[in-house]
């Protein structure tokens, strides 16, 4: 509980104006202060701020009340939170935290992060070194120049134990660090005190990610050095007491005014999209952290705004996020006929390759604007999807696309907007009437999709049994058409990955170079420049074969460097810290998992093509096919049970 003293204390310590100064242009008139209102958009100021009695009032919308009333409403906060927010601000202690052992805690996280966040800037902004001069000299060539580093606290980790030695100079203990993943110890070490403790970032430069309150509460650190090979691109601080990545969206802080007020917010997938965008005035723009958008980050958002547009790439990349983007249908209409109903979602893919960044640099901000404006809802977006792969001329193709379609909207039965989408539905499918979809959607049952693999991908034991060629087990349900395309286009992308990992494994390790010779010809290389540097290796000479990782890796660049240009992309991430051994195992079985896979999602597409002809010919085709993908089934089950004991 928070007493009515402290109430009292944190009233008389908060400025009212000065705290609506931060969130409206305000302009004093004799004893008052006018500007235009932040909860509705005006032209002509109506806003007034009494800095006697401590209220504001709006004379267009109505809007009243004290520096408790503007927080919790442009916070979006309850009571209790709007003080502690306020107390925040004004640098009082509540009795209540004294007591909360947590948010003691968290008040000691906070400062720790903060203090990184100093830190970190100031060695980007002032330190002399040549890695702090390549940090600037990368900003600078992405527009990112000192103005903007200073306004967005962009910093660098230079590592070496530097920000260790600075928290501990300030009093910070070690488990603070560790708490905050700012430092972790190494595998040689005994977890206590700071022996064997080291910087979590390194040679990066950093983005500080903040709260709705704008405090630092966790990183994302960005490689900008040329030439390592083995490291991940973007890195974000593991989850901590402060930090959900689930739910934490980069600007979110900056974004908030703009996002009510234009009550839309756009949604890109990384920081310096959201910088750029902000820097032309589209600064209602927030950023996921490595993730698709997920009902916790809308639920945030739902909180300032009743629209919300993701803005994607041009490139197949984006568009397979904009399909990812299909799972929040249910978050987002799932709750269409409550009073809790989240914001609307839209889609907006930019045209061309380019990335929002690069857009809005090249074609300026009315350009984005027009494409935000244009966006499409998520849901008649999907429709549009699902119908994509059909050839809606054909009979037989039309009603499976009309199913699959019915098995996007399925879920959404319950709400009354599903009604609206089916009248999308028939806009699309000339010919179908709306009564006829209405009556089929309500009989629809959601096909159980049968899988060699579960989700958990445990081997599937009963997949096959019974099952004869006119129902594999292989299949895909009729809803599930994007799915296909996504995972078969991941599993792509999932592959280059790991190919590229895998080499660079045999460069750095020469310990490992027999064994991965002998099975470098067992796979099947799906990148052509990985398959010359495997041809490469495999023609070498005894000697060269020993050489030490710098002068292999010279040694190829000298004959293949475009090839060797290929490995400079980013290390896949959640292998950690592996043992060269283990991560060399857990690569082929990667690679060999994927493989079996995407054999069985061919053939089984195959399968049902096969399925739907008529003849004899083809009913024998299709029982050696059936009895191929078992084989198929059988193997991945065994790969798996080896690897992962069934489990994943």
């Amino acid at each position: 509980m928070i007493s009515e003293d402290e109430i009292g204390r944190v009233r008389d310590a908060t400025d009212l104006v000065q705290l609506i100064g931060t969130r409206v242009v305000l302009r004093q008139r004799r004893n008052e202060f006018w500007g235009c209102c932040p909860f509705h958009n005006e032209k002509t100021p109506s806003f007034k701020v009494d800095p006697v009695s401590q209220f504001y009032h709006c004379f267009g919308c109505g809007e009243h009340g004290d520096v408790f009333t503007f927080t919790m409403k442009t916070e979006q906060v309850e009571f209790p939170d709007a003080v502690r927010i306020l107390a925040q601000r004004a640098g009082i202690e509540l009795a209540e935290d004294r007591r909360d052992p947590e948010r003691g805690q968290k008040s000691r996280l906070l400062a720790v992060v903060e203090a990184a966040a100093d830190f970190y800037h100031q060695q980007l902004m002032r330190v002399k070194s040549p890695e702090a001069d390549a940090a600037r000299a990368y900003l600078a060539g992405r527009g990112f120049g000192g103005a903007v580093a200073r306004a967005w606290g962009l910093g660098f980790a230079p590592g070496k134990g530097s920000l260790l030695r600075e928290l501990r100079s300030k009093g910070f203990s070690a488990d603070e660090m560790i708490k905050a993943d700012l430092a972790r110890y190494n595998r040689a070490s005994s977890n206590g005190g700071f022996q064997g403790l080291n910087d979590r970032f390194f040679d990066r430069i950093m983005f500080p990610i903040c709260d709705l309150q704008g405090r630092p509460i966790a990183f994302g650190g960005r490689v900008f050095l040329p030439g390592d090979m083995n490291t991940a691109k973007y890195l974000n601080s593991s989850e901590t007491l402060l930090f959900k990545k689930r739910d934490s969206l980069y600007a979110v802080d900056r974004a908030k005014p703009d996002v009510v007020n234009r009550d839309t917010a756009i949604v890109v997938e990384g920081y310096t999209d959201a910088i750029a965008l902000h820097q032309v005035g589209l600064s209602n723009t927030v950023a996921t952290l490595g993730t698709a958008l997920t009902p916790e980050h809308l639920k945030v958002l739902s909180r300032f705004t009743s629209r919300v547009v993701l803005l994607f790439d041009g490139d197949e990349a984006g568009r397979r996020a904009a399909d990812r983007a299909l799972e929040l249908i249910g978050a987002v209409l799932g709750q269409a006929d409550t009073k809790n109903r989240r914001a609307d979602v839209y889609v907006a893919l930019l045209p061309g390759t380019l990335d929002p960044a690069e857009f809005v640099f090249t074609q300026g901000q009315e350009a984005l604007q027009g494409v935000v404006d244009g966006a499409e809802a998520l849901l008649r977006y999907g429709l549009r999807r699902v119908l994509a792969p059909y050839d809606l001329g054909s009979p037989e193709q039309k009603n499976r696309a009309y199913h699959a379609a019915l098995g996007l909207l399925a879920p959404l039965r319950g709400s009354t907007l599903v009604q609206e989408y089916l009248r999308v539905l028939t806009d699309l499918l000339p010919g179908l009437e709306y009564k006829d979809a209405l009556s089929d959607l309500q009989k629809f049952e959601i096909p159980r999709t049968r899988r060699p693999i579960d989700d958990d991908n445990k081997a599937s034991s009963t997949a096959t049994k019974g099952a004869s060629p006119a129902e594999p087990s292989v299949g895909f349900g009729p809803q599930a058409v994007l799915k296909a395309e996504r995972v078969a286009a991941d599993g792509r992308a999932r592959l280059s990955d790991l190919e590229r990992e895998l080499i660079s494994l045999y460069i750095a390790q020469p310990s490992l170079r027999p064994q991965l010779q002998n099975a470098f010809p067992t796979i099947n290389w799906r990148i052509p420049e990985h398959q010359q540097l495997v041809d490469a290796v495999l023609a070498l000479g005894q000697d060269d074969r020993q050489l030490a990782p710098p002068k292999l890796l010279a040694l190829l660049t000298a004959r293949l460097p475009e090839a060797v240009v290929s490995l400079s992309a980013a290390r896949i991430q959640e292998f950690g810290d592996l043992a060269p051994e283990r991560l060399a195992e857990l690569l082929l079985f990667n690679i060999r998992e994927l493989e079996l896979e995407a054999s069985i999602r061919n053939q089984g597409s195959e399968l049902r093509r096969l399925n739907a002809m008529s003849g004899q010919d083809a009913k024998e085709k299709a029982t050696e096919l059936f009895h191929q993908i078992t084989g198929l089934q059988q193997e991945l089950a065994d790969l798996r049970k080896l690897y992962r004991g069934g489990n994943k």
